[in-house]
């Protein structure tokens, strides 16, 4: 049994299941199966020839720039030519592989170039001239830094539309995305490759898709068949893994000895990532601590004139590794925050929960409340960041108590090194659930990057500009 779900649509009733040896068009679902499907959607224009198109216009732009500072040498036109064709048998110019293959088949292609240029010039007797070396390097480097634009590009002109493949029970899970139609199949039709390839080709041919996307669970055979089947629609296969939270940046294919393999690399970065972190992290908090100097010693002066008690916060956080340290903190609460904590968590009854955030918290005083919508009172953690307890971005650390209560995954949180901000923080701060907060930090924990830090600190600056800060 199989379901169609176009794009935002009401749940589509499952037509039955066609005999095993139906042809093709013996699966087309009836309109009282399905109920009203959207017309065939139009062919566009091929992906691939709107991308040979811009890299022509690319290659053509940079051969006649070379061409107008050589005065016309008809070498190079002829140079940028050949580069073209080469890079077109390598595969540099691919709409939809990814930034990775198409720039090593430029590489590849520049390196072929430069050598045949050698070589020819060696056989004439002369030396290789530097303009014509020029427009190979050029032309690569060119095409290197626009490709991902270039693709970019197609993804708004020429998006990709697909039919997912998967069992009934997962149908729900697709419905909500504008660029691809939904083919449940029951758990007997699942593993039946006739029913599935004929159920595909039908869609394919109905719906004009690009893409056919492959839950886990289908046999080698089913895959093998479809991907033969559909050889004449220039149709691609995309193999859904399970690979949990993982960014595309960690993974990559190997081919093994039983076949292709999704080849995921430690959560860990490597030693210069982790030295580029601790060094940014040193610079930034000392800049930013001589920066903000006059700020915090004018909060402090107001906080100590508010009730005469202490301008700063200490208290006992879970950092990495799960090894304590004290963090720093304006003070933002009465003096007694910490009794009152308790009886405030039981009557909202979530004290059996691994986040003490109090809903309209009674204890913030006047003052503290506009210091934590600016994020004022994290500033004196730049200390945490300098002794190393803490750093620029990551997770939030927990008290004791918090940490105690994580189940599952949740001690992922402390494979990193706490951070004065984070994926938390930019995406909805205190408004997010304890659930949707831990998820957020587990990602970070297994994807962080330089990148990803930048990304969060831009992000950081936005929300603290804005006044979203934590309540």
């Amino acid at each position: 049994m199989s379901t169609l779900s176009p794009p935002l649509s009401p749940p589509l009733a499952p037509p039955s299941s066609p005999a095993p040896s139906a042809a093709p068009s013996a699966v087309a679902p009836s309109a009282s199966q399905t109920g009203h499907l959207p017309a065939a959607r139009r062919r566009q224009v091929p992906p691939a020839l709107i991308a040979l198109v811009l890299a022509g216009g690319v290659t053509g732009g940079v051969t006649g720039g070379v061409l107008a500072a050589t005065g016309g040498d008809p070498l190079v036109l002829g140079l940028g030519a050949g580069w073209f064709l080469l890079a077109l048998v390598a595969g540099g110019f691919e709409a939809r592989r990814g930034a990775r293959r198409p720039a090593a088949a430029l590489l590849a292609t520049m390196v072929l170039a430069c050598a045949a240029l050698a070589a020819s010039s060696a056989l004439q007797g002369e030396a290789v001239r530097g303009e014509l070396l020029g427009t190979i390097v050029a032309l690569t480097a060119v095409h290197a830094a626009v490709g991902p634009l270039v693709r970019r590009l197609l993804d708004r002109v020429a998006p990709v539309h697909s039919i997912v493949v998967c069992p009934a029970a997962e149908v729900p899970r697709h419905r909500h995305s504008r660029r691809h139609r939904v083919r449940g199949f029951s758990a007997e039709s699942f593993i039946d490759s006739e029913v599935v390839v004929a159920a595909v080709r039908h869609d394919v041919a109905r719906h004009g898709v690009d893409r056919v996307e492959l839950r886990p669970g289908l046999p080698d055979s089913t895959v093998e068949a479809l991907s033969w089947a559909l050889r004449r629609d220039g149709v691609e296969l995309l193999l859904h893994q399970p690979t949990g939270r993982v960014r595309g940046s960690r993974t990559g294919l190997m081919m093994t000895s039983v076949g292709p393999g999704l080849l995921l690399a430690p959560p860990r970065p490597g030693m210069m990532a982790r030295a580029a972190k601790r060094v940014f992290d040193l610079v930034g908090a000392a800049t930013l601590l001589v920066l903000l100097a006059p700020l915090l010693l004018a909060v402090a002066v107001a906080v100590r004139r508010q009730d005469g008690g202490p301008a700063l916060f200490r208290q006992e956080r879970i950092g990495l590794d799960g090894v304590p340290f004290r963090i720093c903190k304006v003070r933002t609460m009465v003096q007694d925050a910490d009794a009152q904590l308790p009886a405030l968590l039981r009557a909202q009854d979530t004290d059996d929960r691994p986040l003490f955030k109090v809903g309209a918290d009674p204890r913030v005083t006047r003052l503290g409340a506009f210091l934590r919508r600016s994020s004022i009172d994290e500033l004196p953690q730049l200390l945490n960041v300098l002794d190393g307890t803490m750093s620029l971005v990551g997770p939030r650390p927990q008290r004791a108590a918090e940490v105690d209560l994580y189940d599952g995954h949740a001690a992922h949180r402390l494979g990193v090194r706490p951070g004065m901000t984070g994926l938390w923080q930019v995406s909805g701060r205190s408004r997010l659930s304890w659930e949707q907060a831990c998820e957020l930090d587990v990602y970070y924990a297994h994807n962080w990057s330089p990148v990803l830090d930048a990304a969060i600190l831009l992000r950081t600056v936005r929300a603290v500009l804005a006044g979203d800060g934590a309540m």
